[in-house]
């Protein structure tokens, strides 16, 4: 899950767990890509440094659109976080908002570190100029 610590935009945390990708539908046609859908997880998902938080599990579930770039749905598996989100993304930028609240107390020092207070909960946006998948394994 470190790949992920670049996305969440909170250098002192850093994220713990797994990540798995499922992409079932992807084609290719005339260099140009023509179709995807699948979900990333984020198992066991947790966060540690200056506040550390076990979080529970979250996933997106993603899918090339009429515009010609992914667009995903995040939410969370029913742990301590309780997430909703959207997000789209293309080769050039991404760009996801998601709101985070906390299901249980202990995690509440960790969420505030990231996004801005909004009513009971912590609306994080995270955007950039490109996707950067995880890094390569020597």
């Amino acid at each position: 899950a470190s790949w992920l610590g670049g996305l969440l935009a909170s250098p002192p945390l850093q994220p713990q767990g797994r990540v798995q990708v499922s992409v079932p539908v992807a084609r290719i046609a005339d260099g140009r890509l023509q179709a995807v859908s699948g979900q990333l997880a984020w198992r066991e998902a947790a966060l540690s440094g200056p506040a550390s938080a076990a979080l529970g599990g979250l996933r997106a579930d993603f899918a090339l659109d009429a515009d010609g770039r992914v667009h995903g749905v995040i939410r969370d598996d029913g742990g301590a976080l309780a997430a909703n989100g959207r997000f789209v993304a293309d080769l050039a930028r991404y760009r996801a908002e998601m709101l985070l609240s906390a299901r249980d107390a202990r995690i509440v020092p960790a969420l505030s570190w990231l996004g801005q207070a909004r009513g009971d909960g912590r609306w994080l946006v995270l955007e950039g100029p490109s996707l950067a998948g995880p890094p390569a394994v020597p």
